[in-house]
Order: C-alpha cells, then sequence, then structure tokens
C-alpha cells in the first residue's frame, strides 16, 4: 500500500509540471503580452507597475536631467541670453558676453574673445542727406561723438559756378560776417588761380564745372575739424573734383568761422541765385581710438 501511495504522489508531481495540462501553463497564460507598436510613431513604452502602454512623453515637463554633449545635448541646463557659443570637446560649450558696445570677436590664435576694434580712424556711417534740385543742402547730426567728421558727396547743379559753405553754430545757421577762406582751383584749361577773403558771410567751398550735361560729375570730401572743442574756431577743409565732359576742375579749400558755439551741421548752396543742386550726402564721424 505504502509504495502504491508513493507512485500516485510521483505521478502528481509529474503531472503539475504539465506544460499543457497543469498550473504552469495557467501562469505563462494570464501573462501580460506586449502593447502591438502599430501606430505607435513618436511613442514610448511606459509602464504604471501593473502594465505597460505606449503613449507620448512631453519633452518640455517629463524628461529631466542635463544631456551631455556626446550625447547630443549641450551639457547644461541654461544658456546665457545674447551670448556667442564656442565649442569645447565634450563638455559644455564656453560662452563670450557681448561685452562694450561696438566690440567685435576677435581671435586670438586659440579661441575668440570680446574685444574693441583695433586702432583708431576708422570712419563710423551716421547718415545719408539727398538732394533733388534744392537750392540749400543741409547736412546735420554732427554732435560731441567724434573729434572729427567726414562728408563725401556726388552732385550735380545747373551751372558751373562756386559753390558756398555756412556753417550750423549752436543749432543755428551763420549768415554774419565771420568766415575767412582761402581755396586753390586748378582745371584741365589754366590755372583759375587762388583767393583768400576775410570777414564774409559764407566761405567759398568748391568750384563746380558741371553745368547739367550728360557727362557731367561732382565729387567732394570734407574734413569737419574740433566741431565742439571749446574756444576754438570752427573749420572745414575740402577736397573737391569736377567735370562736364570738356572741363576738368580740382579745388580744394579752407573756411574757417569764428564762433567757438558746437558746429552741428554745413550748409551747403549755389552762389547764383536760381541755381541747383542734386546729389547724394554722406556723413561719417571718424574714431578716435
Amino acid at each position: 500500500m505504502s509504495k502504491s501511495r508513493d507512485i500516485a504522489d510521483s505521478a502528481a508531481t509529474i503531472n503539475y509540471i504539465d506544460t499543457v495540462t497543469s498550473n504552469v501553463q495557467t501562469q505563462i497564460d494570464n501573462i501580460d503580452p506586449l502593447p502591438s507598436q502599430t501606430g505607435q510613431s513618436g511613442k514610448f513604452l511606459t509602464t504604471d507597475g501593473s502594465a505597460a502602454s505606449w503613449d507620448a512623453v512631453d519633452v518640455s515637463s517629463e524628461i529631466t536631467g542635463t544631456l551631455p554633449v556626446a550625447n547630443g545635448g549641450t551639457g547644461a541646463t541654461t544658456l546665457t541670453a545674447n551670448n556667442v557659443l564656442l565649442g569645447n570637446g565634450t563638455s559644455a560649450p564656453l560662452a563670450v558676453a557681448p561685452s562694450t558696445s561696438g566690440n567685435v570677436l576677435t581671435s586670438n590664435g586659440t579661441t575668440w574673445q570680446s574685444t574693441a576694434p583695433a586702432g583708431g580712424g576708422a570712419w563710423e556711417y551716421i547718415s545719408t542727406t539727398t538732394a533733388s534740385a534744392a537750392s540749400t543742402v543741409d547736412i546735420t547730426g554732427i554732435d560731441s561723438t567724434y573729434d572729427q567728421y567726414v562728408i563725401t558727396a556726388k552732385f550735380t547743379t545747373t551751372q558751373a559756378n562756386w559753390i558756398m559753405a555756412r556753417f550750423f553754430l549752436g543749432g543755428s545757421i551763420v549768415t554774419t560776417s565771420t568766415y575767412d577762406y582761402i581755396r586753390n582751383t586748378h582745371s584741365s584749361s589754366g590755372t583759375f588761380g587762388s583767393s583768400q577773403a576775410s570777414d564774409r558771410d559764407y566761405g567759398q567751398c568748391m568750384y563746380a564745372s558741371a553745368g547739367g550735361g550728360a557727362n557731367e560729375s561732382e565729387s567732394f570730401v570734407m574734413y569737419i575739424f574740433d566741431p565742439n572743442t571749446a574756444s576754438v574756431a570752427r573749420k572745414i577743409y575740402t577736397e573737391h573734383f569736377g567735370t562736364n565732359g570738356s572741363l576738368v576742375s580740382r579745388t580744394n579749400s579752407t573756411i574757417s568761422n569764428a564762433g567757438t558755439s558746437a558746429l552741428t551741421g554745413i550748409r551747403l548752396y549755389h552762389d547764383s541765385a536760381g541755381e541747383t543742386i542734386t546729389g547724394t550726402f554722406h556723413l561719417y564721424g571718424i574714431k578716435n581710438s
């Protein structure tokens, strides 16, 4: 009897691990399968601890931590606004702050830095004045920002004759007899000669050789010195070139005014009543450093 019982017990044990009819199969059948991937593009497999499901992940709130550079990240949690980023191998990028206004990125042979432009004398563009058949051309915008200014121009006139200059001092045009000038003019047909005058109500600036012809061309560069230095007479120097197709002229002139108020602009006009000027005039400041 005891042996029959032992055999029966052994059979039950064998039947228990039978993967077809035993509890082992039941346990396998009860395991939840992974959810299908069909239609799950852009989603991640997540679990709540008891079951798995596909769900979208909000990268703005559900992902935390810092992604290293080696894994396609920045290695940093914040990037300072307006800084320039520099590569730094597998470490977080380096940053260069803008620093002083007007600075430029400069290489020192190893990296980049925010530094002031090297040297002085650079021209800084300020403004453009456009004249169309104008009796007077006012170029303003000169202030204490620079110690020197430059005006460049290309223009035409309706008559070959002198172009005059007057100064805005303290914001007002000066028309009194306080100008001195000296000029020298030469042309392809001979020398016009030189002239100087004192206590005039204008300064002779340049000789406009053109008179409206198709090949007409007038240009000049005007230098303005010490526009704001106290107790210094205001002065300009002009180099002018012109042609009307048959006559070429070159004029250089220096004009000063006894006034010491800040020079804030230049007025150009034709010395012949009713004649006009058409052209474009650019104002620049010359940097001190």
